[in-house]
């Protein structure tokens, strides 16, 4: 709002973030990029795109989030976005792998896409605690195969392994999604 004050602060702050070793300070610095310099912060992710997987949890939210902004305006990135994000879905966060599978489904429609995606919601719902995220994750995975009933019919037995939940509301959507997805392709299963 004061662009007089530091005329030069998107170009410092993109320097800063070359050389910071602070992951607080540089999730900082790269927000205040993503927020006043959007094309340094895709200059800076392009730069170090190969080491995503290997960011703070903070700093992988930040980048999904300009993944998720930069794609509605330039879709010229959406191929080396697309594989990152695949490489966010082995996140050992729950809040990276489920923001990376909701963005992937945003940025593609791709078959292959879908199943990863699909298979992150699953092991989020297996492997979370909480059950009311469980039940969002749920949800989720719903609306994707509502979309995408073909692609996830294999995944049937998958979703039956949310029945371990000791949560009854849990265990009834999980039930309530797999009869939707029992089709003739799949009863043998």
């Amino acid at each position: 709002h004061f662009d007089y004050l530091v005329p030069d602060a998107p170009e410092l702050i993109h320097s800063l973030l070359l050389q910071e070793a602070d992951v607080a300070c540089k999730r900082n610095a790269f927000v205040m990029l993503v927020n006043c310099a959007p094309e340094l912060a895709v200059e800076y992710l392009d730069s170090v795109i190969n080491q995503v997987p290997n960011f703070d949890e903070l700093l992988q939210m930040a980048i999904v989030d300009l993944i998720r902004k930069d794609c509605k305006n330039n879709a010229a990135n959406k191929g080396k976005y697309i594989r990152c994000i695949f490489e966010l879905l082995n996140a050992p966060s729950h809040s990276v792998k489920y923001e990376a599978a909701t963005t992937l489904m945003a940025l593609t429609s791709n078959p292959a896409a879908v199943k990863a995606a699909a298979t992150c919601y699953i092991e989020l719902i297996v492997k979370e605690a909480d059950n009311n995220v469980k039940l969002i994750v749920l949800g989720r995975f719903d609306d994707l195969r509502q979309k995408h009933e073909k692609v996830l019919d294999e995944l049937v037995m998958e979703i039956l392994r949310v029945l371990s939940s000791p949560d009854i509301a849990v265990r009834k959507r999980a039930v309530g999604i797999a009869l939707e997805m029992v089709s003739s392709r799949n009863v043998d299963e």
